[in-house]
């Protein structure tokens, strides 16, 4: 199989969109379940679509206020919706 005969002699995908905003990360996706180039090209074009926004995740420490404050509202309890900035 030559996918470089369905995709203009190049040897893989990419999106540029995606490097220009968050940089290039090099993947080599070898999967020999395709017989066919344009199949095989298909996928890896839904692979970048599923891709091309990464997840972002945060670790934070909070600390439980209500002590000092005195109210309820301030406790820190599991599921409660918190505010954080973000410079970025």
């Amino acid at each position: 199989m030559n996918i470089r005969k369905i995709n203009n002699n190049i040897p893989y995908v990419q999106d540029e969109e995606s490097i220009n905003k968050y940089g290039l990360r090099h993947y080599v996706w070898t999967d020999l379940r395709f017989e066919s180039a344009k199949t095989l090209k298909a996928s890896a074009l839904a692979l970048l679509e599923q891709w091309k926004n990464p997840k972002i995740t945060f670790r934070v420490n909070a600390v439980d206020i209500s002590s000092i404050k005195g109210e309820d509202v301030d406790k820190l309890r599991l599921g409660r919706i918190v505010r954080m900035v973000d410079p970025d």
